[in-house]
């Protein structure tokens, strides 16, 4: 006890604690982000909810008067490869669009008969599709021709359209069932065919048909393939604002709603780090002071410690007695800072699923497990730092 005293005369108690405090706090921060991290991870970027790709439909404005044909509007070569080698652009596809008149009509006998309307077809790779491509495929000779819709034109129908002209309502399930004639005419040809619609995109606001389907009849009652005036674009998610920037500076038009997801992920991902980054600082820091708190108390006590050496005491066993404080913060961290994780890890799940995302609880095995090795590490080195401060007394 008497030894104790002498070995600690002098330290600023003060001081001590508000390192402590600060380690713990940088502690908490640096496991409590990591953890975090380790969650999201699992649950939504394994899964593809948060850094699936981004699909951006880009074109071009429309001058004040519109030339016929699309002049003006469509892409040339050079500026699709300058699109496609940015960096943040995973992939590219240009929209192939119909060259010929396209009309569709139910003609069979029911409470839908009588509806009728021309129609216009674009077509993209199936990579690019985010429905169900089982019933997709066209080979020609085929009489009957899939089609896809945007469920965007369905609900504008529906609730605007049909209502204000007091037409039938439908829902998808009926829309796929109903057949009806799509019939094709250019070049002095006509071709009829059965239209089904095979499935609704979230993704694609345009009438699409398979690429075989509509590069025939582009060939045969069109005037060929024409340069592309939409693209889309497979993007990274988190280059959102980079890609914005891209966009903007070759005054680009696209859909900024498309956009704002994306900046939510790297928003998300940014705090994360910034989290990660004040831990490290704070903990760093508090580690520092902490060090230095005992270090100045071996040049405070310096000549007691000599005194206490040349009397026959071992600068090896005095330094056990400044290494146990240290343990015990850094035990104290990892009780506190794995509670923590407990106690956070069912937060952000609750906080998560009240935004709609089903998350699984992850295992705090690997921040445990961190942690140990951290504080490990930290106890080691504090221990070969005040002995070799020990050591230069004897």
């Amino acid at each position: 006890m008497i030894l104790a005293r002498l070995l600690y005369h002098g330290l600023g108690w003060g001081r001590l604690l508000m390192a402590v405090g600060s380690a713990l706090l940088g502690w908490l921060l640096l496991f409590g982000g990591l953890q975090f991290w380790f969650l999201v991870d699992h649950n939504l970027i394994r899964r593809g909810d948060l850094l699936a790709p981004e699909f951006c439909i880009v074109h071009k404005p429309v001058p004040l008067i519109g030339l016929p044909g699309g002049t003006g509007i469509t892409f040339k070569e050079a500026e699709i490869a300058d699109i496609k080698n940015q960096r943040f652009v995973q992939a590219l596809a240009p929209f192939e669009c119909s060259r010929f008149q396209a009309h569709a009509s139910i003609v069979f006998r029911s409470w839908l008969s009588g509806l009728e309307t021309d129609l216009f077809f674009e077509s993209i790779p199936d990579d690019y599709l985010d429905v169900d491509l089982k019933d997709w495929a066209w080979t020609p000779g085929t009489d009957r021709v899939p089609i896809i819709m945007p469920r965007e034109f369905l609900v504008l129908y529906n609730v605007g359209f049909a209502r204000s002209q007091n037409l039938p309502q439908f829902d998808e399930t009926l829309v796929r069932q109903v057949p009806f004639t799509v019939r094709l005419s250019g070049q002095g040809q006509n071709r009829e065919f059965a239209g089904r619609i095979v499935g609704f995109s979230d993704r694609i606001p345009s009438v699409l048909v398979p690429q075989a389907f509509l590069r025939w009849a582009n060939a045969t009652l069109g005037e060929g393939q024409a340069p592309p005036s939409r693209l889309i674009l497979k993007t990274d998610r988190t280059a959102g604002p980079e890609l914005e920037r891209f966009l903007k500076a070759r005054k680009y038009l696209y859909n900024v709603e498309r956009l704002r997801s994306s900046k939510l992920a790297s928003l998300m991902l940014l705090l994360v780090y910034v989290v990660l980054g004040f831990g490290v600082l704070i903990l760093g820091l508090a580690l520092g002071v902490l060090a230095l708190s005992f270090q100045l108390l071996i040049v405070q006590n310096r000549e007691r410690l000599e005194r206490l050496i040349r009397i026959g005491y071992d600068p090896g066993r005095l330094i056990w007695h400044y290494v146990p404080p240290v343990l015990g913060v850094l035990v104290l961290a990892n009780v506190a800072g794995m509670a923590f994780l407990i106690w956070g890890t069912g937060q952000a799940i609750r906080l998560f699923s009240n935004y709609g995302y089903t998350m699984e609880p992850v295992s705090i095995r690997s921040c445990a497990l961190a942690m140990a090795l951290l504080a490990v590490l930290i106890g080691v080195w504090h221990s070969l730092a005040l002995r070799r401060r020990l050591l230069r007394l004897a």
